[in-house]
Formats: C-alpha cells, structure tokens, sequence
C-alpha cells in the first residue's frame, strides 16, 4: 500500500515538473528551468601591486593576445582587473585577474582631530615630502603640553594666541595657514602619490588638538587614476593591450 502512494506521489511530480500552460500565446512552465551546466570560468588571480599585475600580464599574454579578448580597468585608485570580453549565451566577463591595494597599508584619518603626539607621527609616516608638511610638523612640535590655546576662526585663517609659562606672561599669538598642500600615500606606491589641498584646524580639548579635512572635493582620484594608467602603459609589454579608466 505505501509503495503505491509513492508510485502516485511520482507521477504527480513528474507531470508537474513538465507541466506546461498557455495564457495569451505565451506558454509558462510550472517550475524554473536551468541549465544543467554552466560554461566554466577561472578564479580571478589576486595581486596587490601595480609591478606584480604587469609582470603576470607580460608573462600571461603574447603580443597582440590581448586584442579584441581581454582588456584593462582601472575600477578606481586602488582597485584593477583584467577582463575577458562578453562571453557565452549568459553574456558575461570572465575576471582573470583582480589587483587591489593592500588593505593593511595605514592611511591618514582625515576629519578626526588628534593628540599632538599621533597627529605628529602619523604626518611623518604617512605623507610624502612637501614644505607643508614640514610647516605641519614645526607647527604642532611648537605647541606644549602645558600651553594654553584659545582660538578665533573667521571660516578662512584660525588665528591662535598661546599662553606658555607659569603666568602666561609670555603670549604668542599666529594665524594658521588655512589651506595646506600635502601627499598623503593612498594609492599604489608605484606611482608618485597625488599632492591635494586640505584645511587645517587646531581646537582645545583636554589638550591642543589638529586635524585635516580635504578641500578638493576628491578630484585627486581621478589624477591617481591617470599616473596608474600612464605607469601600467609604461610597464605592460603588449603597447596595444586595451587600458580603460
């Protein structure tokens, strides 16, 4: 008795499974269909350096290989892949390989106001060379622990009067640059880190405090973007092997 019931159970399922209707000249089936077998793609090969994405372009593909199949983009300043063109009747890319910025690479905190101490350290380790960053330095090196800062700020110089002694007798008072020039490192290091324009601020909380805002609305991505294509045209063999950004 109970084989028969699982006899009828199915047949019940197999006419469901090829169950077909018309409604208005379009047939509907009454389950989804799939395809029993995709067509297979790779897994895309991690890198995390421009010289590592040109050296596995160089040694993956011959001259002209490239051409119309495979093609280049710069997704933004820290991420690249090489794709195949539109394959297969899905009409998809194929990634063959996806080239990022390492994550554990330190970035400046733009928008937080630091300590005297981290703001310092963190200037000289995480920007390139510019006279403004040596302004920043001798700037915030100047500011003790024990000096008194009050401040004014007319939305375009921060004036500072600092009071430093036992009496604060001895009284300093200076107008902050408001726009500073720096090279924070925040694309690949291959290429030279783009210079953009930031406001500096100093306020008093437990103790003098600085922090950096950009000021370029981000235009520097889009110039980062254009010295990693300049650098990959440079270094990729194939002169011919398609570049977008």
């Amino acid at each position: 008795m109970e084989t028969g019931k699982d006899t009828i159970e199915k047949i019940e399922s197999l006419v469901k499974d090829s169950f077909l209707v018309n409604v208005d000249g379009i047939t509907y089936s009454a389950c989804d269909l799939k395809a029993v077998r995709d067509e297979p793609t790779c897994q895309p090969l991690s890198l995390n350096s421009l010289q590592g994405l040109a050296d596995y372009i160089n040694h993956e593909f011959k001259p002209d290989a490239g051409k119309n199949t495979y093609f280049l983009s710069i997704i933004d300043e820290t991420k690249i892949a090489v794709y195949s063109n539109i394959l297969g009747k899905n009409r998809k890319r194929e990634a063959l390989a996806v080239c990022e910025l390492r994550g554990d690479l330190r970035e400046y905190p733009f928008d937080r106001f630091l300590s005297q101490e981290d703001f310092i350290i963190k200037i000289q380790s995480l920007f390139g060379t510019t006279d403004d960053k040596d302004y920043l330095l001798s700037y915030a090196g100047a500011v003790r622990d024990d000096t008194e800062v009050n401040s004014t700020d007319d939305g375009i110089t921060q004036s500072v009067t600092i009071k430093s002694g036992i009496s604060g007798a001895l009284v300093k008072e200076s107008k902050t640059k408001p726009i500073v020039t720096l090279k924070p490192y925040r694309t690949f290091r291959e290429v030279e880190q783009v210079e953009s324009a930031y406001l500096f601020r100093v306020r008093k909380g437990l103790a003098p405090e600085f922090a950096l805002f950009e000021a370029d609305g981000g235009a520097w991505k889009l110039t980062a973007v254009e010295r990693i294509k300049s650098w990959l045209r440079e270094h990729i063999d194939d002169k011919d092997f398609v570049i977008l950004a």
